[in-house]
C-alpha cells in the first residue's frame, strides 16, 4: 500500500509507493527533497459507502476533520513512474511518519578560518563570499580590464581606474548591504513646504544678483583704468561670463548635494558602484574607438598633425603681406619677472581677417622713461615653439627662458601666440583637427600675426625703433621667423635656431594619413617651407644649431645656407657639437644671437661719413 510523506515547505501531502521506502526523492510540489520513511503506516483504503445502518448502540462519529485533497495515485504520479530516479539514501527519521524535506544550508559568510580547515576550503568559502555580490564582482572585472589595459598600454588614467574600482569593490564587500530607514511617524501638523521653496528661491536670487553686480562694478573699473569705454556690449559680455560662471558653481553644489542624499539613502557602495562601472566602460569604448577609430586621426610621429577637409585658405602669393585691422588691444594684466616687466594683451580682431583674438606678451625692462623716450629701444618678435608646423601654439610660463635673456639685454620682446593650439596633442578628434588648422590657416602660418604685431608697433608703441625690429624664434617658431624675413620687408633681421626649413620634407612620412583628410596639405607645406623663398630673403639672417640636434637634422640648416649664399644672402651658420635640440639654444645660442644682433644693428643704424666734396 502507498505511504504518506508530508511536504513541510510547500504544506501538503503526497502518497509514496512501497518500493520508494527509505528513499529520498523530490516532492512533485516544490521539487525539494524528501525522505520516504520505512516504518510510516501505510495509507489503509477509505471505507466503502454502502449506505448500511450503523448500530443503535454506537456512538455518534465524531464531525470529520477536512484534509487536503491529496493527489490521485495513478500511472502518472512521479512517485510511482517506474525507475523513477532516487537520490543516495539517507538515515530514517526516527519516531515519526513524516521527514522534513532535506534542504542544504546556505553557505555562512566568515571572516576567518582556522588552519585546521585547509588553504583551499577557505580559499573556495571566499570565492562563493564574492560571488554571492553580483555588483562587486561587476566592479572586480572591470577594474582588472583597466589594469591590463593600463599595464598595455601604458597610460597612468587605466592604473589609477584599477586602483578606484579595488576600493569601491572593497567597500562593497564590507558593507554589503545599506539597511533600510525606518519610516517616521507622519507630523500631525503639515509641513509648510511652499514658504521654504519660495524662501530657497529668493535667497539664490540674492546672492546670483549680488556676485553679477559686483563683478560688473569690477569690470567697468578696469575698462576705465585701462583707458576704454564702458559700453552695453561690454558689460553684456561681462554678464554673461559672470552668469555662466553662476550656474556652473550652482550645478556642482547641487551634484555634490544629491550625491551625499544618496550616500546617505544607499550607502556610499551602491552610489560610487554604477558611477565607477558607467565612467569606467566609457574610458574603454574611447579608448577602443579612438585613433583607430573612423573618424578620429591619431597625431602621426613626430609632432604631425592633420587639416581640416576643406584644405588651406592658401592665397596666389602666400608670402605677400596683408592689410592688418587691428584696433586697440586689451590689456591683460602686469606683473614682474625678474628685472622685467611682462603684460598680456589681446588684439579683439584675429589674424587672417577677424578670427580668434590675438593674444600677445610684452616683455621690457622697468624704465621711468618708458613712456617719453621715442625710437629707443630694438625689438625682437617671437612665437612659442613645439608647434606640428599645421596647427598653432598657445603661451605659457615654459616659454620665459626664451624670452628673458633678450628682456634683459635691452630688447623690447613681443612674444605671439599662435591661432589654432591643440588642447591635448596625445589624442586629437576629427572636430577639434578641422578647429585647429582652420585657424592657423587663416593666419597664414602665422604670418598674419606678425603682421598685426607690427601694426600694433607701429600703432601704439612708439617708444621701440623701426629699424630695429628682428624676427626670432626656435624649432617651429625659427621657422615662422624665417618666412617673416622672407615676406616682410618691416623685418630688419632674423634669428633662427634649429628650425625646420622644409616643411615638405618634415611630413614627407605622414602624407598617407593627412590626405585622407584633407587633399591639399603638400601645397600648404609647400608655401610656407622657407627653404622654396630662399631668394626673397631682404634681411641678415643668423642660423645656429647643434650637430646631435635629434629634431630637426643638421642637413637641413646646411642645405638651407648654402641656398642662401648661393642667392648671395647676408647669412651666418653657428654649428656647435653638443647640446641636443634645447640646451644647445639656451646655453649657447641666445648668448651668440644677441651679440651678433647688437652688432648688426650697430653697424645699420650707425651715421654713414659724409661724401667727400
Amino acid at each position: 500500500m502507498p505511504i504518506r510523506v508530508d511536504c513541510l515547505a510547500c504544506r501538503k501531502w503526497y502518497k509514496a509507493p512501497e518500493k520508494a521506502a527509505g528513499k529520498v526523492v523530490k516532492c512533485p510540489g516544490c521539487r525539494g527533497e524528501l525522505k520516504v520513511p520505512l516504518d510510516a503506516p501505510a495509507i489503509a483504503p477509505a471505507p466503502k459507502a454502502d449506505g448500511a445502518p450503523r448500530p443503535a448502540s454506537a456512538k455518534p462519529a465524531a464531525r470529520p476533520v477536512p484534509v487536503p485533497e491529496s493527489p490521485s495515485f495513478e500511472d502518472d504520479d512521479p512517485f510511482s513512474i517506474p525507475g523513477f530516479p532516487s537520490l543516495p539514501s539517507a538515515p530514517s527519521a526516527s519516531g515519526s511518519g513524516t521527514t522534513a524535506p532535506v534542504h542544504a544550508p546556505p553557505p555562512r559568510r566568515q571572516t576567518a578560518r582556522s588552519s585546521s580547515g585547509g588553504v583551499a576550503p577557505a580559499c573556495m568559502e571566499l570565492i562563493d563570499w564574492v560571488a554571492c555580490h553580483p555588483l562587486v564582482v561587476a566592479v572586480s572585472a572591470l577594474a582588472l580590464t583597466l589594469l591590463v589595459v593600463g599595464v598595455a598600454t601604458g597610460g597612468r588614467m587605466f592604473a589609477v581606474g584599477a586602483a578606484a574600482g579595488g576600493v569601491i569593490a572593497a567597500l562593497g564587500l564590507i558593507f554589503p548591504d545599506r539597511p533600510k530607514p525606518k519610516k517616521r511617524p507622519a507630523s500631525k501638523q503639515p509641513e509648510l513646504m511652499t514658504p521654504k521653496l519660495i524662501g530657497g528661491i529668493v535667497l539664490a536670487l540674492l546672492i546670483v544678483g549680488w556676485e553679477v553686480g559686483s563683478a560688473l562694478l569690477r569690470h567697468s573699473a578696469q575698462l576705465e583704468q585701462s583707458g576704454q569705454a564702458v559700453t552695453p556690449g561690454a558689460m553684456a559680455g561681462a554678464t554673461g561670463r559672470v552668469m555662466g560662471g553662476v550656474v556652473a558653481v550652482m550645478i556642482v553644489c547641487m551634484g555634490i548635494s544629491g550625491t551625499l542624499l544618496a550616500i546617505v539613502r544607499f550607502g556610499v557602495f551602491r552610489v560610487f558602484a554604477p558611477i565607477y562601472l558607467v565612467a569606467g566602460f566609457g574610458t574603454l569604448m574611447a579608448h577602443a574607438v579612438g585613433p583607430t577609430a573612423p573618424g578620429r586621426v591619431d597625431l602621426p610621429p613626430a609632432g604631425a598633425a592633420v587639416a581640416g577637409e576643406s584644405g588651406p585658405v592658401v592665397i596666389a602669393d602666400p608670402l605677400a603681406p596683408q592689410s592688418a585691422a587691428i584696433g586697440r588691444a586689451v590689456l591683460g594684466g602686469s606683473r614682474a619677472v625678474g628685472d622685467v616687466m611682462r603684460s598680456e594683451h589681446t588684439l579683439p580682431t584675429g589674424a587672417g581677417g577677424g578670427g580668434t583674438p590675438l593674444k600677445f606678451v610684452v616683455y621690457r625692462q622697468f624704465s621711468l622713461n618708458w613712456s617719453q623716450e621715442m625710437a629707443a629701444w630694438p625689438c625682437v618678435i617671437l612665437a612659442p615653439a613645439g608647434s606640428n608646423l599645421l596647427a598653432g601654439r598657445d603661451l605659457g610660463d615654459g616659454d620665459h627662458p626664451e624670452a628673458l635673456p633678450w628682456a634683459n639685454a635691452g630688447y623690447v620682446v613681443i612674444q605671439v601666440a599662435l591661432p589654432g593650439a591643440i588642447a591635448d596633442p596625445e589624442r586629437v578628434t576629427g572636430g577639434e583637427v578641422k578647429r585647429t588648422f582652420a585657424e592657423f590657416s587663416a593666419a597664414r602660418a602665422g604670418l598674419g600675426c606678425v603682421e598685426q604685431v607690427l601694426a600694433y608697433i607701429k600703432q601704439e608703441m612708439p617708444q621701440v625703433d623701426p629699424r630695429r625690429i628682428a624676427a626670432v624664434g626656435h624649432s617651429s617658431a625659427g621657422t615662422l621667423a624665417l618666412l617673416a624675413a622672407e615676406s616682410n620687408p618691416e623685418i630688419k633681421a632674423c634669428v633662427a635656431f634649429a628650425p625646420c626649413t622644409d616643411v615638405t620634407e618634415f611630413h614627407r612620412d605622414n602624407f598617407a594619413v593627412l590626405e585622407t583628410v584633407i587633399p591639399t596639405v603638400r601645397k600648404f607645406c609647400s608655401d610656407y617651407s622657407p627653404i622654396n623663398h630662399v631668394d626673397r630673403l631682404q634681411c641678415p639672417i643668423f642660423f645656429f644649431q647643434a650637430d646631435d640636434d635629434s629634431v630637426t637634422p643638421v642637413a637641413g640648416a646646411v642645405r638651407f645656407v648654402d641656398a642662401a649664399k648661393e642667392k648671395q644672402k647676408l647669412i651666418e651658420l653657428v654649428r656647435v657639437p653638443t647640446g641636443e635640440h634645447y640646451e644647445s639654444m639656451i646655453d649657447q645660442g641666445i648668448p651668440r644671437a644677441i651679440r651678433w644682433l647688437d652688432a648688426t644693428f650697430a653697424r645699420a643704424t650707425a651715421p654713414r661719413p659724409a661724401a667727400a666734396e
